[in-house]
């Protein structure tokens, strides 16, 4: 794909980090943006930030765990532009650190829901969508440079990491043997300037390697990639098709 004007975008985890950056890209590019976050104060300001140079754009409230929110996404979407061309499925937490028997299964299944199946929701929602408009369409799922190694006291966020990989994989396979009018990519960036730190627990009583971990990965975020650089690639992914963005 490599024309962008006047094409819906959606974007969840749109209020900070890579998803803010995609979606001033998009401005740039004068597409039709659709804003997806849970939290409300930030996907405004970021709506009014982004009018100035695009009046095409909404802002939708989401919870990205629920199928039905999903669902309320399309179909806000299609109210109000009828169409969807480039979804990105961005949205995303850092969960609990510590080993898989140490931490809490509550916040390790609020991991897998955001992470994972918020991407299942998103593609078994647009995807049917994306096919019936008979036009070009493209996908893009965040993953993570930790979809591709290991390391201690992250399962539940590597683990939802690798599957988005493996689930994007399958789906570049699936769409091509049905000779389908969309591409995919999966993002898998290193350490980024963003929020993920905010989202990332530690338990009060956690061994101290864990603690020593938040600290590190705390600092390198603070130090990595710019937002905006990853995207930047990303639209130069989508312009050649390029299936792995890595960086």
């Amino acid at each position: 794909m490599n024309s962008f004007h006047d094409k819906t975008a959606v974007i969840t985890g749109a209020a900070s980090g890579i998803g803010a950056a995609i979606a001033k890209e998009c401005a740039k590019k004068n597409m039709k943006i659709v804003l997806a976050d849970i939290n409300c104060d930030k996907l405004i300001k970021l709506k009014e930030t982004l009018k100035d140079k695009n009046d095409n754009i909404i802002a939708v409230v989401t919870d990205v765990s629920k199928k039905s929110d999903i669902e309320n996404l399309a179909a806000e979407t299609l109210s109000k532009f009828d169409t969807v061309h480039l979804l990105f499925n961005n949205a995303g937490i850092a969960g609990p650190l510590g080993a898989i028997w140490e931490v809490n299964e509550t916040k390790l299944q609020q991991v897998i829901d955001v992470n994972l199946m918020s991407v299942i929701y998103g593609l078994r929602t647009f995807i049917p969508i994306m096919l019936e408009q008979r036009e070009n369409c493209y996908i893009v799922n965040t993953a993570s440079g930790a979809g591709l190694h290991a390391s201690p006291n992250m399962s539940g966020y590597m683990a939802t990491k690798h599957a988005i990989i493996a689930l994007s994989e399958v789906l570049y396979f699936d769409l091509e043997q049905r000779k389908a009018n969309i591409n995919v990519s999966v993002l898998c960036p290193g350490m980024v300037v963003s929020d993920l730190t905010n989202s990332m627990q530690v338990e009060v009583n956690a061994p101290l390697e864990v603690k020593e971990q938040a600290d590190f990965l705390e600092k390198s975020i603070k130090s990595g990639m710019s937002a905006e650089k990853v995207a930047k690639q990303v639209f130069a992914a989508i312009e050649t098709n390029q299936f792995y963005i890595l960086n």
